[in-house]
């Protein structure tokens, strides 16, 4: 198995991998093509999109891609409670990256391709001039995405929604910053390890109960 960048004559097996991860765990989504193609057109045209596709034999079996939003595009779509907590760390000079799919085709699950994605992805941000915030979101029934997430150093934010498909159950917010960064659950900070300072990123203690309202796609 290896990784590339994405090119454009990958749309229609990345299509197909999606209608087919989306129909199982934890979605249940029985997306037509035309859906298909709309969603992968309005991810594609987001800005500062990027993507990684995971290739056996030349044949493409998954992808992450992420986009690059502003404080004020993430406040849009994820709710003012998120942009809010995470806006003085972005002024102060962060690079904001939202982590919006990663999906493997379900005959390639539980073979560590979702694990290498993520990796490869992180590796990229940890290259970026920037000083790089990722944010995410993740169910919390979905556990072996939760699993990879926090072997890979992803830490909650303790911001929880509601899923729009499943009741009584939540999204949560997670994030993950540089390696020459940590989050100190402590003092609330992101702290720069090289530089011995910190960048208050104005995040409170974690919420334990969903915010009405909200609903993810």
């Amino acid at each position: 198995m290896n990784t590339r960048g994405y090119v454009v004559g990958d749309d229609i097996v990345i299509g197909g991998i999606i209608r087919r991860a989306f129909a199982g765990f934890p979605w249940y989504e029985q997306l037509t093509e035309i859906e298909v193609r709309q969603r992968w057109q309005k991810i594609v045209s987001r800005r500062g999109f990027d993507c990684l596709v995971a290739a056996i034999g030349g044949k493409v079996v998954g992808f992450s891609c992420w986009d690059t939003p502003t404080i004020e595009e993430l406040a849009s779509e994820r709710g003012p409670k998120l942009a809010k907590r995470f806006q003085d760390t972005v002024l102060s000079g962060y690079l904001l990256v939202w982590e919006r799919e990663l999906v493997v085709d379900p005959d390639f699950q539980r073979q560590g391709i979702g694990m290498k994605l993520r990796q490869e992805f992180l590796t990229k941000m940890d290259h970026e001039k920037l000083s790089v915030l990722v944010l995410t979101r993740m169910r919390e029934d979905n556990l072996p995405t939760i699993k990879i997430a926090e072997r890979l150093g992803f830490q909650r934010t303790g911001i929880l929604i509601p899923s729009s498909q499943k009741p009584g159950v939540c999204h949560e917010y997670w994030l993950w910053v540089s390696q020459r960064k940590e989050y100190d659950h402590e003092q609330n900070t992101i702290c720069c390890l090289r530089r011995h300072s910190s960048v208050a990123a104005g995040m409170g203690g974690p919420e334990k109960v969903c915010l009405a309202g909200t609903a993810l796609l």
